[in-house]
């Protein structure tokens, strides 16, 4: 059996050892101390990488809507593109200015997706 703490992942979230025996696992009351400042080591690891992930999740859904908006856009322009008319789109620079724009048909978008 295993008793180091500090394996990782394929992913680099640090593994926890599973512990069949808490008697074999300590085999003595002096290792007891050391062992559980490990597993308080490893709970901290887990509580970080667990707040990053829901902040990255956070940021990630926070960027849906201009994604939705973003993809109705171009499928605008597609369709008036198999028409063969321009496209007439009021786009977004920043949360308080929009632009007008008149696009010829075209078979290329470029996107800017932000940071």
């Amino acid at each position: 059996m295993t008793t180091t703490l500090s394996a990782k992942s394929h992913s680099g979230i640090p593994e926890s050892p599973w512990i069949e025996s808490v008697d074999v696992f300590l085999q003595s009351r002096d290792q007891v101390e050391p062992k559980l400042q490990e597993f308080q080591e490893l709970i901290q690891k887990y509580k970080y990488m667990e707040s990053q992930l829901v902040k990255k999740a956070s940021g990630l859904a926070q960027k849906i809507p201009d994604i939705d908006k973003t993809l109705m856009t171009v499928k605008e322009i597609q369709k008036k593109t198999e028409q063969e008319e321009d496209a007439d789109v009021l786009y977004e620079l920043n949360d308080t200015l929009k632009a007008h724009a008149s696009i010829p048909p075209t078979k290329e978008v470029y996107l800017w997706l932000g940071v």
